[in-house]
């Protein structure tokens, strides 16, 4: 346990791992919140010698500690682009046709949505996607927002938000849903070369420059109850703040111009745990694998490791997830 303001936080082993083949340098994993299932599979952004047309992988589920509860064919051709967990701990997936498709635990299909039949032609596909608990939004090819609010519904109706002009993909970016934001309805912030955010809502005009300096953000990371929004920016610092940007927040100077870090999630709604795999940063040449978990203000730990992980934020800590154990880091509950 380690005292940082008054607060001790603990890292503790929960399981050792039961899964065999997984390999966290080529696959994708995606958990779900509260300790639940764990969504398996290849990581296609990496395939870039596949066409996408012949694409069909496997998807395994497994439990929190590694145990195989299904593992099945997606049963259509296409990339995935995202996937991510409903709040019925049903797995979203998003593909680049704009198919969207939704499983239970067994690989059974709940639902199959399009986010529109001229996605392709008129948008150049889906590049990059954001799922929450009921809703999704999506990055088309031409740089416009798609987001279907309710996947609840029967038929879910998307939505093209503000039409922000974007010659490139935007560095960074992440989604209000409807219960975090202003309007009630969802909204997109965008990290922009020029340092500032963007917000981008559901209404033609709805375009909001937050006149920001000091970024760029490379990551940014919302607090489970969307009261803080971490942003990381290219010089390695980390800025917390409102998602309203109605205060001044706090920075934490990471190491100057280190890259952007490969995950930046919140540990509960106190602090930011940042993830990075640097090549050949030690003294024998092996890949440097980092965790620092920083705040309130600026105090930090720092953890290493020796394999990959994938942190799994939870509304009162971090699941760590490596292909040899579980863990789990959290503030120590006062009770």
């Amino acid at each position: 346990k380690l005292n940082r303001y008054n607060r001790y936080y603990r890292k503790k082993e929960i399981y050792q791992m039961l899964w065999v083949n997984v390999d966290l340098t080529r696959q994708t994993l995606v958990g779900a919140p509260f300790g639940g299932p764990i969504a398996v599979t290849r990581n296609e952004q990496k395939m870039v010698k596949l066409d996408a047309q012949t694409v069909n992988s496997t998807i395994q589920i497994y439990t929190s500690a590694g145990g195989e509860i299904s593992q099945f064919n997606r049963q259509k051709n296409g990339k995935i682009i995202k996937m991510g967990w409903s709040d019925k701990e049903e797995l979203i997936v998003v593909l680049d046709d704009g198919s969207v498709i939704i499983y239970d635990i067994f690989g059974n299909i709940q639902a199959q949505y399009s986010l529109g039949r001229d996605i392709r032609e008129k948008h150049r596909g889906i590049i990059d996607a954001q799922i929450w608990g009921n809703g999704l939004v999506a990055l088309t090819g031409t740089y416009r927002f798609i987001a279907i609010e309710k996947l609840n519904t029967q038929y879910p109706a998307p939505i093209l938000l503000a039409p922000y002009v974007m010659e490139s993909p935007p560095i960074s970016w992440i989604v209000l849903e409807p219960k975090f934001s202003a309007s009630q309805r969802v909204e997109v912030l965008v990290a922009t070369q020029s340092g500032t955010i963007i917000s981008i809502g559901t209404g033609q005009n709805d375009i909001t420059d937050q006149f920001l300096s000091n970024g760029p953000f490379v990551k940014m990371a919302l607090s489970p109850k969307g009261t803080f929004l971490a942003c990381f920016n290219k010089k390695g610092a980390v800025w917390v703040t409102s998602p309203k940007f109605q205060d001044k927040g706090y920075t934490f100077a990471t190491k100057p111009n280190i890259p952007a870090p490969q995950q930046l999630v919140w540990c509960g709604g106190d602090t930011v745990v940042c993830y990075w795999d640097i090549p050949n940063e030690n003294e024998f040449g092996e890949n440097e694998k980092i965790i620092l978990m920083v705040g309130p203000k600026d105090s930090y730990l720092k953890y290493s490791y020796q394999e990959p992980v994938v942190l799994i934020s939870e509304i009162d800590g971090v699941r760590i997830i490596s292909k040899s154990m579980c863990e789990f880091l959290q503030m120590v509950p006062s009770v």
